[in-house]
């Protein structure tokens, strides 16, 4: 079965906007919640992102609330105290997405076995991640 996925962008300035629309036909969507506890370092969850067959990707850290002020850090395949793969800095509400069509690389460079997530913020949240494969 195919799933869509939609992605949109807006960016405008005195009357003047760009803005577009389309989606990204994918065989396989995984939808995954990650709980980001209170003030936690390097909080490890076993995974498996696999790089060849990505498709797509959006990451947020989430609060209900809107009550986050700090960032939270992603560290893949590693603590932040070891060696990971790649860290990424997630602001809270905001959404970082790729997807094949799209002219920058993707920002995944490699399998994902683990993440590592550091939630400095005194309220929870939740670690939303949406992948759109193409397995063979």
């Amino acid at each position: 079965m195919i799933s869509a996925q939609q992605f949109s962008a807006s960016v405008g300035s005195g009357g003047n906007t760009v803005s577009g629309a389309f989606s990204k036909d994918c065989t396989v969507v995984d939808v995954l919640e990650i709980p980001l506890p209170i003030s936690t370092t390097d909080d490890p969850t076993t995974i498996a992102i696999p790089y060849a067959t990505l498709e797509s990707i959006a990451m947020q850290a989430y609060f209900p609330n809107n009550d986050a002020t700090l960032n939270c850090t992603l560290c893949t395949n590693a603590a932040s105290s070891g060696s990971p793969a790649q860290t990424f800095t997630l602001k809270p509400q905001k959404v970082t997405i790729w997807n094949s069509d799209m002219c920058n690389t993707n920002f995944i460079s490699a399998n994902i076995t683990a993440l590592y997530v550091t939630n400095p913020n005194t309220v929870a949240g939740t670690l939303r991640i949406t992948l759109g494969r193409n397995p063979t």
